[in-house]
């Protein structure tokens, strides 16, 4: 039979295994807890230096080869400020003339190409280049009689004849805005 100093001994092992356990138990949970503060830490770190970039959805981008002959043709005003809005996304002027070289197709891109490099050194200059060489020569008469002689064609609808008109008369009125007159 054990004596009641040994059934106390026994008491006290087991309650000092027990408590190392749970001294164990809580070194392993303050190392956890330690280590989820830390990786929290690192999170707070990354969403404050990390910016969120929102992404233009990419538009198609008509290549322009010089003065509109087909009705599928860009106007020119149209594609130069389409072309100004697009290098508002380039940050490097470099990327910004490569940019518009890779748009133009012959004969635009020869005109532009043969040109002396101080006068296409940058986009803003070729942008210039393209508008002084391309829009701007036909007069309001002109225009007018192409809108007037305009007939719509054997295979187009006339959605796209109507599109057409209102192409040719926002070029009659862009050169002279007192065609179009609103009364108020």
């Amino acid at each position: 039979m054990e004596t009641k100093e040994e059934k106390l001994q026994k008491e006290v092992d087991e309650l000092s295994k027990k408590l190392y356990h749970m001294h164990k138990e809580k070194g392993e949970n303050l190392q956890l807890k330690q280590q989820l503060e830390h990786n929290n830490k690192i999170i707070e770190q990354l969403q404050k230096s990390t910016k969120t970039v929102y992404v233009a959805k990419e538009r198609p981008f008509t290549k322009l080869s010089g003065r509109p002959e087909k009705d599928k043709d860009p106007i020119i005003s149209d594609w130069l400020e389409d072309a100004r809005e697009h290098l508002v996304t380039i940050p490097d002027e470099k990327a910004k003339i490569d940019f518009l070289m890779q748009n133009l197709i012959s004969p635009a891109k020869d005109e532009i190409r043969l040109r002396p490099l101080l006068e296409r050194d940058s986009a803003d200059k070729i942008l210039l280049l393209i508008h002084s060489i391309y829009d701007g020569d036909d007069s309001v008469s002109q225009l007018q009689q192409l809108f007037f002689q305009r007939n719509q064609k054997e295979n187009e609808t006339l959605q796209d004849y109507s599109l057409n008109l209102m192409k040719i008369f926002d070029q009659i009125n862009k050169r002279d805005n007192t065609v179009w007159v609103t009364k108020k």
